[in-house]
């Protein structure tokens, strides 16, 4: 498995913790991926696609930074409530 996929499957599990989807599968469900091809992913077999990212920023308000690794907040409202803080 690749980092960006990697970093996607943790967006998952961080949407989920979040309430913002039920489950792995409403998540790809919302991004067009199928369910059964995580297993695939995680074994290295298979590959979110950039049309994948591109839907995940958009329907979840995600950070592509996140996803390729170079910023820490997956989500871009979270980030504007931080400056706010600072």
């Amino acid at each position: 498995m690749n980092a960006t996929d990697a970093k996607i499957l943790e967006l998952s599990i961080i949407l989920k913790q979040l309430g913002l989807v039920k489950s792995q599968a409403e998540f790809c469900r919302e991004i067009g991926f199928m369910k059964q091809n995580i297993r695939k992913v995680k074994a290295g077999d298979a590959h979110f696609s950039l049309e994948h990212l591109a839907t995940i920023c958009r329907v979840f308000n995600v950070d592509a930074n996140f996803i390729v690794g170079k910023s820490v907040v997956p989500l871009l409202k979270a980030k504007t409530l931080l400056k706010k803080v600072d």
